[in-house]
């Protein structure tokens, strides 16, 4: 190795301690609440508050956690929502995170985070206005229903950090099919929260499903579904134990127990909000 490339090698090593030492110092900031919890009856919202694009450093996602494990353990709790602003749902896992020194750490975090969604008994909700880029957008598709203004602007771009989103790799797939998640993860590319319905749409209507699971919301039609969620949620629960049976019983299925198990699912959110059960 010539003393050029010993001289370049040094300044990449010295620059990476010192990211890590920022990430870290940040990181000692424990007192600086980076997520909002509100509970209102039986729904209870998450709202990602760091601004200016609530990027999901380390302690915003150990936050997180925690807060999911609180809500996960009350009865009285049946649906949670997850929000940002405006301006964003969330762009992101921390860039400054992706270094040597921190990469485990944050995705370990993240991925506490994905698997405690996924795991979940309450109907999980994503409310997305805004940026929703990289492990903001897997945070959102991972959930049971999401719902996204027109403009919000969705997007994979790990691609073009040279590294990739895992999440989205698996969980796209089913959402647009295969060819599409690829060129969306491999080109890094964004698109509208219109062309994102439109793609799901497209998805449902080729494997003959009743509704799609990402759609078009203002902010009142949101309110609407909340409200019948938290009505029917003794419903809501046998819906969700339905599809995640579903989902580990794919290879197995046939192709109408998809929408067999969504039109059961239909029935029982109808009778649970003319009967008013709780």
């Amino acid at each position: 190795m010539g003393y050029g490339q010993l001289y370049g090698l040094r300044r990449w090593q010295e620059s990476t301690r010192n990211r890590a030492a920022e990430v870290r110092h940040e990181n000692m900031i424990a007192d600086v609440k980076r997520i909002e919890v509100n509970i209102r009856g039986a729904v209870g919202r998450i709202r990602l508050a760091n601004p200016p694009l609530n990027v999901l450093d380390i302690p915003l996602m150990r936050e997180l956690s925690t807060r999911l494990a609180e809500l996960e353990a009350r009865a009285d709790i049946s649906v949670i929502v997850f929000e940002g602003d405006a301006r964003a749902f969330s762009a992101g896992v921390d860039i400054k995170a992706h270094v040597p020194e921190l990469v485990h750490e944050m995705l370990g975090a993240f991925h506490a985070v994905i698997r405690a969604i996924v795991a979940s008994r309450k109907v999980t909700i994503a409310a997305v206005r805004g940026t929703c880029l990289g492990g903001g957008a897997e945070l959102a598709a991972v959930c049971d229903l999401v719902y996204t203004a027109r403009d919000a602007t969705w997007g994979f771009p790990e691609i073009k950090l040279g590294c990739y989103p895992p999440v989205a790799a698996v969980a796209l797939p089913a959402l647009v099919g295969q060819k599409r998640a690829s060129e969306l993860i491999l080109t890094g590319r964004s698109i509208s929260g219109e062309e994102a319905v439109a793609q799901v749409r497209l998805r449902a209507a080729r494997l003959d499903l009743a509704d799609a699971s990402v759609e078009l919301a203002s902010a009142t039609q949101v309110e609407d579904i909340l409200a019948t969620c938290s009505t029917g949620k003794r419903a809501a629960l046998i819906v969700i134990d339905s599809i995640q049976t579903m989902h580990t019983e794919t290879v197995e299925s046939s192709p109408g127990t998809v929408t067999q198990v969504r039109a059961s699912a239909q029935a029982l959110l109808r009778h649970a909000k003319h009967s008013g059960s709780s």
